[in-house]
């Protein structure tokens, strides 16, 4: 993935959550470390309240045969730049 070094490190999270469509917390925080973005966690916090992002409920995840017992999100639009 190109990084634009006018974007904003939001965006670039963004960016990342909409090619990986559903995600756990755990690969927002290791894209954050990779990214020097220690509030990634955070700004995935504020996306659910936005509406950009989704957490899935504890039968869903089962359901996607999602295991880790940390919180899973689906990306379901919003923000698109």
């Amino acid at each position: 993935m190109q990084i634009d070094l006018y974007t904003t490190k939001k965006d670039q999270l963004i960016n990342f959550l909409k090619d990986k469509h559903y995600f756990s917390t755990a690969n927002a925080a290791e894209w954050g470390v990779k990214n020097f973005y220690l509030r990634a966690k955070r700004t995935v916090q504020d996306l659910v309240v936005e509406g950009t992002i989704r957490k899935l409920s504890k039968d869903e995840c089962l359901m996607r045969n999602f295991k880790s017992k940390q919180g899973w999100y689906e990306y379901v639009g919003g923000i698109d730049k």
